[in-house]
């Protein structure tokens, strides 16, 4: 539809102007009121980081951010086969929220193995982001940190830690105590 024939068939629409004033926007301002309101508003049906990452386009690895961005409350387990792309996955996990909001700590949990041979940190590299691998005294340290200061360390905001690191004597406090 052209623009003039919007401006002169279409009535102005309402707004708030100074002080609670009702004002009316021509067809510019209601251009940039939507604008801003979608920026403003982030919508659940868009990606705002579609070409994020340097990575090939293969629309099923887009599932688990599209149902993340779709949740009202969101939680997500990215738990699947071998090689079909979880790291990527995560990736646009990482890259949409971040377009979205601030994200100042990130933790990733996966395989020893993965840790490891670096798989995790080379991968999310892909993304322009950059993730510490965190051992036994590392992660020790982090929480003793997060007890003292009520804060997570900054130098460890990203970080990636094998899952094998929470066993018993993390979770209870020591070893053998039984609860």
């Amino acid at each position: 539809m052209p623009e003039d024939l919007f401006e002169k068939s279409s009535p102005p629409c309402p707004t708030e102007g100074e002080g609670g004033a009702e004002r009316w926007l021509d067809a510019e301002g209601l251009r940039t009121h939507l604008a801003a309101v979608q920026v403003l508003c982030p919508s659940t049906t868009q990606l705002f980081s579609l070409r994020q990452g340097r990575i090939n386009f293969v629309p099923y690895q887009y599932r688990p951010v599209l149902k993340l961005i779709k949740s009202d409350r969101p939680r997500l387990l990215v738990a699947d086969e071998v090689g079909v792309g979880k790291t990527i996955e995560t990736g646009l996990i990482i890259k949409e929220l971040q377009a979205r909001m601030d994200l100042t700590r990130i933790l990733i949990i996966c395989p020893k193995v993965l840790v490891a041979e670096k798989k995790w940190e080379s991968e999310m590299k892909r993304f322009g982001e950059d993730f510490k691998a965190l051992d036994g005294p590392r992660l020790r340290y982090c929480m003793e940190e997060t007890l003292l200061d009520g804060e997570w360390p900054a130098e460890y905001g990203r970080c990636i830690i094998p899952f094998s690191l929470f066993d018993s004597d993390l979770l209870l406090g020591g070893k053998g105590r039984a609860g």
